[in-house]
């Protein structure tokens, strides 16, 4: 079983996304707009398909915290 993130423990997680996340931002910010189509390991998600993908997680997480939402499909 994963260990629970809360309150007291989300410190942890966030320390470490911070920097990924600035240099994620650094190479998108560096892409010309025909790279944002290219083709990724994963088949059906282009450049454009993963970096929204990243975002649409990123904001999914925020809004749960926010609203204190139960884990999972509850």
């Amino acid at each position: 079983m994963a260990p629970t993130i809360d309150g007291s423990t989300i410190s942890t997680v966030t320390s470490v996304l911070g920097p990924e996340r600035g240099e994620l931002l650094r190479l998108l910010r560096g892409l010309e707009p025909t790279d944002w189509g290219r083709p990724t390991e994963c088949p059906a998600y282009s450049v454009q398909g993963i970096a929204t993908h990243i975002l649409g997680d990123d904001l999914s997480l925020l809004s749960r915290q926010r609203d204190a939402a139960l884990p999972g499909l509850f």
